[in-house]
């Protein structure tokens, strides 16, 4: 299966990149900010034709009820001028920011 797997920052696939993954895994820094991953990831599905898109990254290390290694399928991105995408019915908001933020106060 053709999948592409994102994030923001190379040290977010750092971990990835260390293993041997399956023929057929792409994967891509879009850096930060909602913009730069909306061209990045375009750009990719035109080109590799993905059957999956993951996007990965360490939105939600700042909130103490999740762990390392949780999954969050997101319903809304918001950027930082406060537009929304909407991409299901219901579940969590994921702020994108243009910078990486360090304290639960700046998420």
């Amino acid at each position: 299966m053709r999948t592409l797997i994102t994030a923001a920052l190379e040290r977010e696939l750092a971990s990835l990149r260390k293993r041997r993954l399956p023929q057929g895994v792409l994967l891509a820094r879009g850096g930060p900010g909602a913009a730069r991953a909306a061209a990045t990831v375009r750009s990719l599905l035109a080109q590799h034709q993905p059957e999956l898109l993951l996007h990965l990254g360490f939105a939600g290390g700042l909130d103490p009820s999740l762990r390392t290694g949780d999954v969050v399928r997101i319903a809304r991105v918001s950027d930082e001028a406060g537009d929304v995408i909407e991409l299901a019915p219901a579940g969590p908001l994921l702020r994108s920011a243009a910078r990486v933020v360090a304290t639960p106060a700046e998420k």
